[in-house]
């Protein structure tokens, strides 16, 4: 399932059993347009569009519970629903696109 969101202030949604199915709480002031998701029952794959973005200029951040990418004068903050494995999810620039697998 591939989900696109528009990343403008929106309220926090209700937990759903997935990692991200409604369930994102959208903390910041200055966002970025577009990011999409697609979940399985063991991975949730987010694609953010940077085109222009160095990998220098980027920066990832990702706790048990949180996902925070910075990229000026970006800034998308997601609280996730569930734990995830930090220590083997990944985050991988390439062609102006990240994608950040979260197991």
């Amino acid at each position: 399932m591939t989900t696109p969101h528009s990343l403008a202030r929106t309220p926090p949604r209700p937990h759903s059993s997935l990692y991200l199915s409604n369930s994102l709480s959208i903390s910041s002031t200055m966002l970025t347009g577009t990011y999409s998701y697609t979940e399985t029952t063991t991975n949730v794959t987010l694609t953010i569009p940077l085109k222009g973005t160095s990998p220098q200029a980027l920066d990832v951040l990702l706790t048990k519970a949180t996902l925070r990418v910075s990229f000026l004068p970006f800034l998308i903050d997601l609280c996730l629903a569930h734990d995830v494995d930090d220590a083997n999810s990944k985050a991988v620039l390439k062609d102006g696109i990240l994608t950040i697998t979260l197991f």
